[in-house]
């Protein structure tokens, strides 16, 4: 989760005071913020490939999930309440994926391939490259 500053990982993920991020915390936080990500994509999911967007809005959610017990910014809550609010309007059309295509009839059909970059799918070991 370098997006967000070491410093700040360490402020809120060493758990036990000993000037390290703490691995395990971060990677509950992550995949706290993955399902609450996939919750909102759920009629992506079939064709989903990750992209930069996504990948930035699950890293604003895992580190706000990261502040339980401690005061959070107000960047870091402003982060999480927009990146909810853009997942939010995805899931209910009001807002698209990049690279999503769009229909003649301006219709989004979910079960279209999103945005095809390779072979680099969503998951915990490329994800951890975040934190």
């Amino acid at each position: 989760m370098l997006a967000v500053g070491e410093q700040n990982l360490l402020s809120v993920a060493d758990r036990d005071d000993d000037g390290e991020i703490d691995a395990p915390v971060v990677a509950a936080a992550l995949a706290q913020a993955s399902e609450m990500v996939s919750s909102y994509l759920s009629d992506y999911m079939a064709n989903f490939v990750m992209v930069p967007s996504v990948t930035r809005a699950t890293v604003d959610i895992a580190f706000e999930l990261l502040h339980v017990g401690k005061q959070s910014t107000e960047d870091s809550r402003l982060n999480y309440k927009r990146a909810v609010q853009w997942l939010s309007d995805i899931s209910t059309g009001k807002a698209v994926l990049p690279g999503q295509p769009k229909t003649d009839d301006g219709v989004i059909d979910p079960g279209d391939p999103l945005v095809m970059s390779g072979d680099r799918n969503w998951n915990r070991q490329n994800a951890s490259r975040l934190f």
